[in-house]
């Protein structure tokens, strides 16, 4: 069972006819908070359009909501807001394709599976497109002057002519004027 679930059958879905509209109530934010380790999830919600095509669900859409993570050099919160879309297609188990090495084209690569006759969870494909959109690193305002405090250095001087100008300025402190 999952944080945020609204599963579906096939039925359900062909019986669909008007955009799917999914919000998470306040204690599954706070699950789904806890499982991608974020601060908070203040607001999640998306609307969804469902097409059947034979045993195929593809849904559409887009995601929105805003979430505070933590900053990764600081720790200090930091406010997102994610705008993502959705355009996911949903196969039967065993339907995905074989598993030799194939060429995927832009089509394939949204293509997940649902068990064969059984439901299919949009709430948690919500979830999980909400979680993969937000930023992987994120940064507070004063994170590039806490990191330069620690001694960490920027990309421009650990690249190689920041390590040459660093070896420079060593060497000109070690020489007498």
């Amino acid at each position: 069972m999952t944080e945020f679930a609204r599963a579906m059958t096939l039925a359900e879905a062909k019986r669909q006819t008007s955009p799917l509209l999914l919000i998470a109530d306040e204690a599954e934010r706070t699950a789904l908070a806890t499982r991608f380790a974020l601060p908070a999830i203040d607001r999640l919600e998306a609307r969804i359009e469902i097409a059947v095509d034979g045993e195929r669900i593809r849904l559409t859409g887009e995601v929105s909501g805003n979430a505070v993570q933590s900053c990764v050099a600081t720790g200090k919160p930091v406010p997102a807001q994610v705008r993502a879309p959705l355009d996911i297609t949903l196969v039967p188990e065993g339907q995905a394709g074989d598993t030799e090495e194939i060429e995927l084209g832009s089509a394939d690569l949204d293509v997940e599976t649902y068990p064969a006759g059984g439901r299919f969870d949009p709430a948690e494909i919500v979830a999980e497109t909400f979680a993969l959109a937000l930023d992987p690193w994120p940064r507070s305002d004063d994170a590039e002057a806490f990191l330069k405090a620690k001694g960490v250095l920027s990309e421009e001087e650990a690249g190689s002519f920041g390590a040459l100008a660093g070896l420079r300025e060593r060497l000109s402190k070690q020489q007498p004027e």
